[in-house]
């Protein structure tokens, strides 16, 4: 509306709000001749006639009230604030006065109300406001008539936050209209608005009391305007700043991870807060609405007692994402769907700005070009260029045949390149429609990087190759071959210098791409890898079809734990024994220590006594007997076999601190700074009856013009090599040193810039390292340096080779590995202060696994697994496939996209050191199993772990091999079934269980592993006989004797090995057993089980009609109760049931296809389902356990764990509360109770 219009109906609103229209035509056009010229003044002029008829306070309040509120005011909101500061009678206005003056207002009067409102309407009406009924709402419109109010009253200091109490105020009364404070008849609107007012108000203290008052919450879920409620904590983060309150906090996380859960139940708000930590203010709010109700819910008995972080935030789509993209400042996000709408995300606060429609008919990429534009890549190969911020596209080509499978920016965003299933790679000038340069790939391309520093973009796709090409002409400048499956996914390290590539078998190899050489392979997830990106800081994010994210550190090495001295003083040196079972640590003032294996129990090492001297050198003479240099030129043997060691013999070595030794067959050398290499029998240095004193050195070597600080002698002994102050590396002839004095073979004078503080021999060539920084490999037989290995910016402080590769630590605690020929295999932090010595030795318990030990200055020793890939960090959450990763340039955070319909913002925290808080398992939890009174619990994973649990806590956990466990089952209170590496029993020792000193040990191997594996398990009665079911089609009973075997293979064909194999059994209360095979097509077989042990048929098999929907779906679980009600649970989630129909004359009369009762209960896969009397039991791969009621299917209980559900078993014991034990695909277990809380 243009200021001239506004004028005019100004003017003519001013003659019928004042009832001028009655007056003369003459005096009237005098009085308009007199009214202001310009819309400001005339405003003003306005408001002033009306103060002069309605008075100044109230048309103050009111339209400053107005003013304040941010969605306008009804006539009864704004009758209702009047009406309290009428009642306040113009005082300072405190919101606890204000709140109980709206109370007991008695009202404003009628008459005066009503006449200034329709002076008021009218006013606005001429300022822009739509002719709406009377009773609508009032707001004020146009920003000249905003400003007119600023103008006049916010010059009173305070009328502002006056009006924003009142708001408040009258928000907190229709919030609640009976002052209890349970806030279960309040309106939407006052929700809603209350927070604002109260953060503008500066009442930050009541806003957080809300914040945190579960009834509020209730209040949010109960009108559902729970997605609302993330902007109050918001507005409360952003006013406190930096003193956030921590339960507020803890709020606001526990309602990002159950929003979408809450949503969908509200019902499940109180069980949800109830399992929170004890000690948190939402588990003891829902205790006390829980109490005393009768109302049950599904009680997690092992919660963690410390509040969980939300790392991320969840952001529903309404359709299928199929693509993100993050803007270069971080800011932005664009998520692509299957429908072709793009939906623009704020990554701060995870809330969406806006969505456009594209013209694609779905968007299979997309990249932002800059903060203003993003590029949308088609399935139809169509890409598309849109503004962001008008919302509009700027252009579109036809850019491939095929569909645009991945598109990117170079780092200077002058290039994008895209590929497609057509086979080009096409480079595009950023902003234009016309490509600049292609390459014909000859197979379909599925992902694109460019480097972050060079003109390089690299491809990968269907031919299993990965290719790096110069971008000027297209050249092929590197080609990595030989991965087990298509490309799927690559990325380039924030540095450059390495290159991860994901392919379709799960699998992911890191490579160092200008050498073409593999770093490491390894399997990241269960089927196809969707996406892999490095973060800024190095760290690998890779995302899966197994619904998984999981953080990677990037790099080779896993820190496999930290050994805590028992004093403080600085470790100076470390030796392993020869058959790697323990670990010898010098310290500067606290002798030698010998820790044991396990490394991670925690056992109490022994102490080997001394003078307090600082020990320097270490080495074991052999598993029993340990040599020690001190500072002082002393040597001592002790006998480690001794309780505590015993010291054998102190001898004066060297005149000054022994700083190396080394130990073959028949001899000991030591090096000293005194210069001389000094050669000791071993025989002599065992226990025997001589003297300590009648122990001399069998030879002393002198050539070291300097201090000698290294020895090690070769594998075969025969020649021992030293290293010196002197730069000089000496190779002696040690073979027979009794006969003959030893004399040096091969001199390397000079061959470092600095001196020489460590070396180790690598067959037969020799490593050294330096303070020069550099490490050395030499050909001893020519003195030739093979080769240079560069990288390190400190002095060495240790060296070793294994397998093939060289590694070394220097002095700042940095571990670098190479290969023989000097390409850098990784290269991290081994200790975080200044590193001293580091040793290398092979595992035993973990099948002979390279190991290093890294002694510091802080006393601690580092144990690493340094060419072994470190376990991820899983980050749970998503429920469906994830299909894509961006990631923030400009900090550590990114965005993931999944089938489930939700993008998931992450924001990851720094975790603490060491190796504390490792789960009981490391994958898939694939077997539960419940004792039969319920006293313990076991739970086996994917990789042969066996954990066993008493009252809901991990008792202890056992190796029982190399496979996974395939089925588990209490034979008896204290003894375990275990199927995985054959068929074993394991014994419970519960006085062990109780010291917290074990408790599982195995007792029996029963059967060793054979071709069949044991697919399926059923103990019909608790503490009876185990049936299980073979992979090869074969039923194994196994007694409670453990010789008592019965195996059967069923001579039909329709069970046969290759065609049909048992996949479910379970027993009737009768005793009868039900074989089921045939996933697509189940078949029932009934079976008893004989006193001699054996199975026996009770009658022919049971063929039962079934058709699913789709060939693809599968029966997962078979439940039939009574011989009469049939139970079907599926691959896609739906529950099938059907009662058998009995007919008169007709014996055992069959099941009838067209009876079956389909209902889809859950999302995905039901993993399994338990009929406990009236209530039905499910579990899936959508996460969720629910209980239904059997007769109505209605939904009694749901929960909802981290990741897929792949395992549940009820107890076996009757209880009021039944009990289960829940395993998911990331090694979670779970014990839940279905209970109710007594008063």
């Amino acid at each position: 509306m243009g200021w001239g219009v506004g004028q005019l109906l100004l003017k003519c609103q001013w003659i019928q709000m004042f009832c001028f229209i009655s007056l003369p035509l003459p005096q009237l056009s005098e009085r308009i001749q007199k009214l202001p010229v310009s819309l400001p003044l005339l405003l003003q002029h306005l408001l002033g006639c009306l103060e002069q008829d309605h008075g100044l306070e109230l048309v103050a309040i009111a339209l400053v009230s107005l003013w304040a509120s941010r969605d306008g005011l009804t006539e009864r909101d704004l009758y209702g604030i009047l009406a309290t500061w009428k009642e306040l009678s113009g005082a300072d206005i405190d919101l606890e006065e204000a709140i109980h003056a709206g109370r007991r207002a008695g009202g404003y009067p009628m008459a005066p109300f009503f006449d200034f409102l329709r002076s008021l309407r009218g006013l606005l009406r001429a300022c822009g406001s739509p002719a709406e009924p009377p009773g609508s709402r009032l707001h004020l419109y146009g920003t000249p008539l905003r400003t007119a109010v600023e103008k006049r009253y916010l010059r009173k200091p305070g009328l502002d936050r006056t009006a924003h109490v009142l708001l408040a105020a009258h928000w907190w009364k229709l919030c609640d209209p009976d002052g209890s404070r349970s806030f279960r008849n309040c309106e939407a609107e006052s929700l809603t608005a209350l927070p604002y007012h109260l953060v503008q108000s500066g009442c930050l203290d009541i806003l957080a009391s809300l914040l945190t008052d579960l009834r509020v919450v209730s209040a949010h879920v109960r009108l559902c305007l729970l997605p609302s409620l993330s902007e109050p904590y918001a507005l409360y983060e952003g006013a406190v700043g930096s003193e956030h309150d921590e339960t507020v906090a803890s709020f606001r996380a526990f309602l990002q991870r159950n929003m979408d859960l809450v949503s969908q139940n509200p019902s499940l708000l109180l069980q949800q807060a109830a399992n929170e930590p004890e000690s948190s203010a939402l588990c003891w709010q829902a205790q006390a609405e829980l109490c005393g109700n009768g109302r049950r819910f599904l009680k997690w008995i092992n919660k963690p007692q410390e509040a969980q972080e939300s790392m991320s935030l969840v952001l529903p789509l309404p359709a299928t994402p199929s693509s993100v993209s993050v803007s270069p400042s971080g800011s932005l996000a664009a998520v692509g769907t299957v429908e072709g709408t793009i939906h623009l995300l704020d990554m701060k606060t995870g809330q969406e700005q806006k969505s456009l429609l594209s013209n694609c008919d779905g968007i299979s990429a997309c990249v932002f070009l800059s903060e203003t534009s993003v590029c949308l890549g088609a399935f139809d190969g169509r890409l598309e260029l849109w503004s962001v911020r008008e919302g509009c596209r700027l252009m579109g080509s036809d850019a491939h045949k095929a569909q645009v499978t991945d598109c990117c920016i170079s780092s200077d965003s002058r290039l994008l390149a895209t590929v497609s299933l057509d086979g080009f790679i096409k480079l595009w000038e950023s902003g234009r429609d016309c490509w600049t340069r292609e390459r014909d790939c000859t197979c379909p391309l599925n992902g694109v990087t460019f480097h972050p520093a060079d003109q390089l973009v690299a491809t990968g796709g269907w031919d299993r190759t990965v290719t790096v090409l110069d971008v000027n002409d297209m050249s092929v400048v590197s080609e990595m071959k030989g991965h087990d499956a298509a490309i799927r996914c690559i990325s380039f390290s924030s540095v450059g210098n390495v290159l991860a590539a994901g392919s379709l078998a799960g699998t992911i190899c890191l490579w160092s791409w200008r050498e073409a050489v593999a770093l490491c392979t390894f399997v990241a997830h269960s089927g196809c890898v969707a996406a892999a990106r490095f973060l800024p800081g190095g760290k690998l994010i890779t995302a899966g079809e197994d619904a998984k994210v999981q953080l990677w550190t990037g790099r080779l090495g896993e820190l496999w734990s930290t050994l805590q001295p028992p004093a403080l003083s600085a470790a100076l040196c470390a030796a392993p024994s020869p058959d790697g079972s323990r670990l010898a640590v010098g310290y500067h003032s606290d002798d030698v220590w010998v820790y044991h294996q396990p490394w991670r129990s925690g056992v109490d090492p022994t102490h080997c006594k001394g003078n307090r001297v600082a020990v320097c050198s270490l080495a074991w003479l052999d598993n029993l007997f340990l040599v020690g240099g001190s500072n002082d030129g002393s040597l001592y043997i002790w006998n480690t076999s001794d309780l505590p060691p015993s010291c054998l013999h102190k001898l004066q070595g060297h005149e000054r601190a022994v700083t190396g030794l080394a130990v073959c067959k028949n001899l000991v050398a030591s090096t000293s700074d005194d210069f001389t290499v000094r050669l000791w029998l071993t025989e002599t240095l065992r226990p025997s009856s001589a003297t300590d004193t009648s122990i001399s050195p069998l030879a002393t070597l002198r050539g070291h013009t300097a201090g000698v600080t290294c020895c090690a002698f070769g594998l075969d002994g025969c020649y021992l090599a030293t290293g010196g102050k002197d730069r000089a590396l000496f190779l002696w002839d040690v073979k027979d040193p009794s006969q003959k004095t030893p004399t040096v073979w091969r001199s390397l004078p000079f061959c470092h810039r600095d001196w020489i503080s460590t070396c180790a021999w690598t067959g037969p060539v020799l490593l050294s390292g330096s303070h020069d920084c550099t490490v050395c490999l030499w050909d001893p037989q020519t003195g030739k340096c093979l080769r240079v290995f560069l990288g390190h910016q400190s002095p060495i402080c240790g060296v070793t080779s294994e397998n093939g590769h060289v590694i070394s630590v220097d002095r700042e605690g940095m571990l670098v590995a190479w290969d023989l020929q000097g390409v850098e295999k990784t290269r991290f932090l081994a200790h975080p202060g200044r590193a001293n010595h580091c040793a290398g030795f092979r595992d035993q318990t973990e099948g002979k696994t390279c190991m290093l030990a890294v002694a510091g200055s802080d006393g601690t020793v580092n144990i690493w697994k340094p060419l072994t890939m470190e376990q991820p960090q899983v980050l749970s959450g998503h429920s469906a496939a994830v299909c894509g990763v961006a990631v923030s340039p400009a900090s550590s955070s990114f965005l993931t996209i999944a089938k489930d319909k939700t993008a998931r913002l992450w924001a990851l925290r720094q975790k603490d050191g060491g190796v504390k808080g490792l789960p009981e398992h490391r994958g898939v939890i694939t077997a539960v199993a419940w004792s039969p009174e319920g006293e313990f619990a076991v739970s086996g994973g994917e990789h042969g772990e066996l954990t066993l649990w008493q009252e809901g806590k991990a008792v202890t956990t056992a190796k029982t091999g190399s496979r996974c466990i395939s089925a588990l089952a209490f034979t008896s209170p204290h003894t375990v079934l275990v199927a995985s590496d054959g068929i074993s029993l394991w014994s419970i020792n519960t006085s062990e269980c109780e010291a917290g000193t074990g408790g599982l040990t195995q007792k029996t191997l029963l059967l060793p592993a054979g071709k069949a594996s044991v697919l399926s398990a059923c103990v019909p009665v608790p503490g009876g006989p185990v049936v299980l079911g073979l992979t090869d089609g074969a039923l194994l009973v196994i007694g409670l004797s453990a010789a008592n075997f019965w195996k059967s293979k069923r001579k039909k064909m329709s069970w046969s090995y290759g065609d049909h194999v048992c996949f479910d059994i379970s027993a009737s209360k009768e005793g009868i057993l039900h074989v089921w095979d045939s996933r697509k097509n189940p078949c029932l077989f009934k079976m008893r089980m004989t006193h001699s042990g054996k199975l026996r048929e009770e009658e022919n098999s049971e063929p039962i009609p079934w058709e699913p929907r789709r060939p693809s779906i599968w029966v997962t679980v078979v439940r039939l109760v009574e011989e009469k009600f049939l139970f079907y649970a599926d691959s896609e989630g739906a529950l099938w049931t059907q009662t058998r129909q009995e007919q008169e004359g007709v014996e055992n009369s069959g099941w009838v296809l067209e009876r079956w009762h389909r209902r889809k209960i859950h999302d995905d896969q039901i993993t399994a389902l338990h009929i406990l009397g009236d209530r039905i039991v499910t579990a899936s791969r959508d996460r969720d356990v629910k209980i239904w009621d059997r007769s109505t299917m209605k939904l009694l209980g749901q929960f909802r764990c981290h990741a897929p559900i792949s395992h549940l078993e009820p107890c076996p014991w009757a209880d009021p509360s039944p009990r289960f034990i829940a395993g998911d695909t990331l090694g979670n277990i779970y014990f839940l109770e279905w209970t109710s809380l007594s008063a």
